[in-house]
């Protein structure tokens, strides 16, 4: 059997063997007849009727009408909505301009001024959603099937939907991983790049955590299903995504500042240039350049762009106004462990003991092969540092371990003790003993994420105040605070109703207050603030779900990130409102003075609409500065 052509996943014909330039071009532009069917449709009727026209007077009117009445008629329902709504509708316009054509006879213009708002609909549309091309690309990773593992270790292919907790799974090298859940292989690579953004590989031991929409970058792993797929980390993030795409454009308000201003001047001027010329049809052809299609299209468009910016960089924008606040933030309160701070300890330095004959290097190797078995959270901490260095995984024999005393363990011949020690406020320490002796003392510290000096002092540089609210002592906040080298205020010890009441002093005092945090503690404040962030690596906790914008993986840069797309989107969706204005105001003063009959208007202002949408697809492609 012949296998059927799949169309152009990139939107281009797909040019068939056989296939001519001719026939390229007519495939193309049954693409674009297919992207906008009402307005082509309305076009045809419009050019039939003008043709007519051209033949006998007026014979060609009942046509003109239908495209009227095919353009008007959404226009009506959202004025009607409008006014149940007791809102001012920005449509209120086109309405006045198609009434006064009507009213003047002019059908072919009302038909124009018709086609012109069902295209710029169209355009809109068309624009939204090429906004919305990357993150329907989050959707396409996700595998659709999964090998699952039989009873007799032969393997089924399923839809991930079908495959049940427990159930074992295998993904082959290069594969996305399609469900969380827990390693059974010994050892695994796994690119988690997709979910944190950090750029290595990560190395997993048997039991350890696997995650949906990470990639495996070594050989064949299999790993026991811990939650559904309706439950997984990807398909949650994907459920933050479609959240913030269905969510309306607040930023509508933006265009809103502008309209009640605009419209008055046009009706003033079309007033004026019926009074002062007696004649309706200068009237109509200053309400046509007047339409303000630049004003409706500007906005949403920008927004989806932005939030398409955002989420190429792992931060996902649940509420599209969250845009608008988060450009206008002057407050920021941070929280300390986990959003300034990596959040979990870190090794700092070794101290050999006096007199061991061992190295550092040898130290950690020994510590890391006992620590292995350990569920102390230091533990976790030496390992890793010890991979970091690619130190030998030596056999380790004989484990003992007893709570509040330590790990032991017969380690290359050796008998190696490890347990916990003293140490100064904000610092850990563990200790290492090789048969009986110190062998050496490490010391861990919860660090300053990377850049985060760099990234705040930029912040504090676009004249945004900083604070930290942290529930540690004032000491270990001093000593961060320290290291940042920054003119932070401090409030130490917070209970999270110590977070709500300080974000509400700021609020009442005028200021737009923003909220970066990362644990469930600050689930309120990021919920009280005007616009909560939060760093996560899972898509769904209890702070997720009250921020309004989600940082994956926790790189402190994406704070800034955030800030400055926000800034961006709102800067071009404002070009874009104020670019419409003026064009449209300098159309209408033509007209207003009799220099732009209203056909020639309506397709003018078709043209700015155009113009507007381009400028506002920068939004898209924008770069940080």
């Amino acid at each position: 059997m012949r296998a059927h052509a799949e169309p152009s996943l990139s939107g281009q014909p797909d040019q068939r063997p056989g296939m001519d330039r001719r026939g390229v071009v007519v495939q193309r532009v049954g693409q674009v007849i297919r992207a906008f069917p009402r307005p082509f449709a309305m076009l045809g009727l419009l050019l039939v009727s003008l043709a007519l026209d051209l033949y006998q007077d007026g014979v060609g009117d009942p046509l003109a009408l239908v495209v009227i009445a095919i353009g008007a008629t959404p226009l009506v329902g959202h004025t009607i909505v409008a006014l149940r709504e007791h809102r001012y509708a920005l449509d209120y316009l086109a309405l006045l301009a198609i009434a006064a054509a009507l009213a003047a006879l002019e059908f072919q213009v009302g038909a124009v001024i018709a086609l012109m708002l069902a295209s710029g609909e169209a355009l809109e549309d068309y624009g939204v959603r090429r906004a919305r091309g990357s993150l329907s690309l989050l959707a396409d990773r996700i595998p659709r099937h999964a090998l699952v593992v039989g009873d007799d270790d032969g393997l089924v292919m399923l839809p991930v939907e079908e495959i049940t907790v427990g159930s074992a799974v295998m993904v082959r090298h290069g594969e996305v991983l399609p469900l969380d859940g827990e390693l059974l292989s010994e050892r695994a690579l796994v690119d988690e790049s997709s979910l944190t953004g950090e750029p290595y590989v990560l190395d997993k031991a048997q039991g350890d955590e696997v995650r949906s929409g990470t990639v495996n970058q070594g050989p064949p792993l299999t790993l026991r299903v811990r939650r559904e797929a309706r439950d997984s980390t990807y398909r949650q993030i994907l459920a933050l995504v479609e959240a913030a795409q269905e969510s309306g454009a607040p930023l509508v308000r933006l265009a809103d500042r502008y309209s009640l201003a605009f419209s008055a001047v046009a009706i003033s001027l079309a007033a004026g240039a019926w009074w002062w010329s007696g004649s309706l049809e200068r009237a109509l052809a200053v309400l046509v350049v007047a339409t303000p299609c630049p004003l409706i299209l500007a906005v949403p468009i920008a927004l989806m762009g932005g939030v398409n910016r955002a989420a190429r960089d792992k931060i996902i924008v649940k509420r599209l106004a969250a845009l608008e606040v988060l450009a206008r933030v002057s407050y920021l309160l941070l929280d300390k462990t986990g959003t300034i701070t990596v959040g979990r300890p870190e090794l700092a330095q070794i101290e050999t003991g006096p007199g061991a004959d061992i190295d550092s290097d040898r130290a950690l190797a020994l510590t890391a092969a006992v620590e292995r078995h350990s569920l102390h959270p230091l533990a976790k901490a030496l390992v890793e540092a010890a991979q970091a260095r690619s130190l030998p995984m030596l056999p380790v024999s004989d484990v003992v371990e007893v709570a509040g005393r330590g790990i032991e363990a017969r380690v290359d011949g050796h008998r190696v003790g490890v347990h916990g020690a003293a140490a100064p406020y904000g610092e850990m320490r563990v200790v290492c003993e090789v048969d009986g002796q110190l062998a050496a003392t490490f010391v861990l510290e919860d660090r300053l994420k990377p850049d985060a000096r760099q990234v705040f002092g930029r912040i504090v540089g676009q004249g945004v105040e900083l604070a930290i609210a942290t529930g540690d002592r004032r000491a270990a906040a001093e000593r961060v605070v320290r290291e940042l080298g920054l003119p932070l205020d401090i409030e130490a010890e917070c209970t999270p109703a110590v977070k709500l009441e300080l974000i509400q002093a700021k609020q009442a005092a005028g200021r737009v207050v923003g909220m970066v945090g990362d644990g469930i503690n600050d689930a309120p404040a990021l919920a009280q603030a005007d616009v909560g962030l939060v760093f996560t690596h899972e898509a769904r906790t209890a702070s997720s779900e009250a921020a309004d914008v989600v940082l994956l993986g926790g790189e402190v840069q994406q704070v800034w990130q955030a800030l400055s797309i926000a800034r961006q989107t709102i800067r071009v969706a404002t070009q874009g409102v104020l670019l419409g204005i003026g064009l449209s105001v300098v159309a209408m003063l033509a007209a207003s003075a009799g220099y732009l009959p209203p056909l020639v208007g309506a397709v003018l202002q078709e043209g700015i609409d155009v113009l507007v949408i381009v400028n506002a697809l920068r939004a898209t492609r924008s770069t940080l500065s």
